[in-house]
């Protein structure tokens, strides 16, 4: 059978035109393959994901400007990793070469902004690096005044924090430290790392031991016993009592010591009190204290200062002494120092007594009477010192007011440069600038023969320094 032309030219044309739209078809679809894929192209780099982009932008061949984008995303893919980098160092604090990389990249992102703020910090790391050495090199050179208050500047940087509570603790244990001791028959002084001077009555054999002490911060002497605070919180002792046992091979961190009649007693870091020997009228009774910052010894009676400026007294005429500081507690308040003294004979007066100094430079005590009134006079004083019957206080223009009647104080004040004083019984110690010693008052032993003592050691500024609230010692916070 034959097909007529014109069905033969029809079936060409139908073949032509489905041809035609197969084309037609063909080419939209492979135009919006290439359409999506290039727009899946740009939401890659756009947002930042250049590898994938580049390989998308690849199998485009020249469609569009993917060529141009290819090389946008290797430029702009080497910029992101270097800023990644730059960013890793920053945050490590390594702000030297992040700058160095930021810089390659400045107008990248917001480099520029890091630019700045590494700048900033690497100024700032410079000056606390060199704040930091200054401190360290106070630290070292026992400058801990200088060095406290550049630690506390350097808030976390380094170990400054750990190195601040370093510097506090030792300043509290100079604060505290007395390096002339007067006591009831003799007197002692010190040459830090060197040399301890023993005067008058050496009945229980001190000498030979205290010749052999080194590393001495600290000094204290009464009755049975001479005590000394070493520089790493050890306590050394001379003299014993047979009837107690006495002996300080166990105590350390103690930052401050005192001796009284047959027993010694220590402060440590943590505000606790350790104690030994004689306790027939309670005065080691200090087990239940805490956060204690200062203490110091009667003849028979211990005296403790806390945080909150609370008084405690145990042993003899403790009672009658807090009676009387409960009866007058509006006086008893901003105390910054305290001693305790008298209690050696009651027939002679010298009840156990407490003297304290205040902020303000005033005086308060337990005694009343005419030593009390003379007392309540007293100006512009910088540190106190209690003898069996008589207080000693030192003024800030470096000369001393005593309690003591029938002494004249010329001598002792005598170019005024005392700098620190020491009341025993009847007799005064005061430590002149220049490392010399004068002293008045009972010689009977030779207590008071001190005029050969030379070099002794002084810590002015930091005794001084108990009036600065935020030099003062406030116990391990």
């Amino acid at each position: 059978m034959k097909i007529s032309n014109k069905k033969l030219k029809i079936f060409v044309i139908i073949i032509v035109v489905l041809f035609i739209i197969l084309f037609l078809w063909s080419a939209l679809y492979q135009r919006d393959k290439l359409l999506s894929q290039y727009k899946l192209a740009v939401e890659k780099y756009e947002s930042q994901n250049y590898i994938e982009a580049q390989e998308l932008f690849s199998s485009l061949g020249d469609y569009k400007d993917s060529l141009e984008y290819i090389e946008n995303a290797k430029t702009l893919k080497q910029y992101n990793d270097i800023y990644n980098k730059a960013t890793e160092l920053f945050y490590n604090e390594d702000y030297e070469n992040a700058i160095k990389l930021f810089t390659l990249i400045e107008d990248f992102e917001d480099s520029e902004k890091f630019i700045n703020k590494s700048n900033d910090l690497l100024i700032q790391e410079n000056n606390n690096k060199l704040l930091y050495n200054e401190a360290y090199n106070y630290y070292q050179s026992e400058n801990y005044i200088s060095a406290l208050e550049n630690f506390s500047e350097l808030d976390n940087y380094k170990d400054s924090k750990e190195m601040l509570q370093k510097c506090r603790l030792e300043l509290a244990r100079l604060q505290q430290a007395t390096t002339i001791s007067a006591g009831i028959r003799s007197s002692v002084g010190m040459i830090r790392n060197g040399k301890v001077y023993l005067a008058g009555d050496d009945y229980y054999s001190w000498k030979s031991e205290l010749d052999s002490w080194n590393d001495i911060i600290s000094i204290s002497v009464k009755g049975n016993f001479v005590v000394g605070l070493k520089e790493d919180g050890t306590v050394v002792m001379a003299g014993k009592v047979p009837e107690y046992y006495v002996g300080t091979k166990t105590w350390n961190d103690v930052i401050s010591i005192s001796t009284g009649q047959q027993y010694i007693i220590g402060l440590r870091a943590d505000g606790t009190v350790v104690a030994q020997g004689h306790n027939g009228d309670g005065q080691v009774n200090i087990d239940d204290w805490t956060d204690i910052v200062a203490i110091s010894t009667g003849w028979r009676h211990t005296v403790g200062l806390d945080s909150n400026g609370k008084i405690h007294i145990t042993g003899l005429g403790s009672k009658r002494q807090l009676e009387y500081i409960e009866e007058h507690k509006d006086e008893w308040t901003d105390i910054v120092d305290i001693d305790a003294g008298g209690g050696s004979s009651w027939d002679i007066g010298t009840t156990p007594y407490t003297v304290a100094l205040k902020q303000d430079g005033t005086v308060v005590t337990t005694l009343t009477g005419e030593i009390a009134e003379e007392v309540d006079k007293w100006k512009d004083i910088i540190a106190i010192s209690a003898g069996d019957s008589h207080i000693v206080g030192l003024k800030s223009d470096k000369t001393i007011v005593t309690t003591q009647t029938g002494q004249s104080l010329d001598d002792i004040n005598k170019g005024e440069d005392i700098v620190a004083v020491s009341a025993g019984y009847g007799f005064t110690l005061g430590l002149k600038a220049d490392g010399s010693v004068e002293a008045i008052g009972y010689n009977n032993v030779g207590q008071i023969d001190v005029k050969s003592w030379e070099d002794i050691t002084n810590y002015e500024a930091e005794w001084k320094s108990i009036f600065d609230e935020e030099l003062r010692w406030n116990g391990i916070k």
